[in-house]
């Protein structure tokens, strides 16, 4: 019998060791989206501990910039590129830091992240934030960031910021970041260095995506009404605004709301129907 317990520990601990190498990551499902476990290192690997700050990047860009000590680029180079702009939308598949299956999370999935709920902890004498609950929770480290115009270290174990997608204005994207107060959104400059935290890209492990497939929310943009229907009942709807700040919830659901009194801007709306969320992008216009 105790051979038999030792034989299936062991395999347990070997599996769980098979799963996380550098290129592979065991994940953990909050709210339907399978995060990572651990932050990019060098392009296209994790770091080795959850704890572990890895390297910064510039916004769409898989160059990786060293995250203590003197600027060191991945490419060689050790003067910070303070022009690293892009007039794409979208973080091109080219550029993408993460190892193979993984990507880099969009605004939704970090408001999805926040609203799981998360608390301030120090991990190995590393500040970060624990998100999620149970034993569906990961440690993102507060790594700091190396600042947009000469590439200097700023926050360590102070401020955690992290890449999204899509870019929101011609010379910023949006970021997630957190402290030992909060957690929120962001946009920032192109050129700042900040930490990657993959999702998984296979949308099977996404966001339900029969639930998604079957909500659909219009018109959009929209001036007064947003309509949203779905084939289940609708169990409750939150908007948040685009620095993932919960500005409206209603339990009591009729199929519209009437957002005519927000401000011109890019919104949120997060949809709950039993275990099943789904967050959508509106424009109010």
């Amino acid at each position: 019998m105790k051979k038999a317990i030792l034989f299936f520990a062991m395999l347990f601990f070997t599996t769980i060791l098979t799963a996380q190498t550098s290129t592979t990551d065991i994940g953990v499902e909050i709210n339907g989206v399978i995060w990572s476990t651990r932050n990019v290192d060098e392009p296209n690997t994790f770091t080795e501990n959850p704890e572990d700050a890895g390297m910064f990047f510039q916004w769409n860009s898989n160059i990786g910039w060293s995250s203590t000590g003197q600027i060191i680029a991945t490419n060689g180079s050790t003067t910070w590129n303070s022009n690293n702009y892009y007039s794409e939308t979208e973080w091109q598949s080219a550029n993408n830091p993460c190892p193979s299956g993984w990507r880099v999370p969009t605004i939704e999935e970090a408001i999805s992240l926040i609203g799981a709920g998360s608390e301030w902890i120090t991990e190995n004498s590393v500040n970060g934030r624990f998100f999620g609950s149970g034993t569906n929770k990961i440690f993102i480290p507060a790594a700091g960031c190396r600042w947009h115009n000469d590439g200097r270290l700023q926050y360590i174990n102070e401020y955690g910021r992290y890449w999204l997608v899509p870019k929101t204005r011609t010379d910023f994207a949006m970021s997630f970041y957190f402290n030992n107060g909060s957690a929120s959104l962001t946009d920032s400059s192109m050129p700042f260095g900040f930490s990657i935290r993959c999702v998984k890209e296979n949308t099977e492990n996404g966001i339900n995506n029969v639930f998604e497939e079957i909500t659909s929310i219009f018109p959009n943009p929209t001036k007064d009404i947003l309509n949203i229907t779905n084939k289940k009942n609708i169990d409750k709807i939150e908007i948040y605004n685009k620095l993932g700040v919960c500005i409206f919830k209603n339990e009591i659901f009729n199929g519209s709301i009437n957002v005519s009194t927000l401000n011109n801007d890019i919104y949120f709306v997060k949809i709950y129907s039993g275990n099943d969320i789904v967050v959508r992008k509106f424009i109010k216009n």
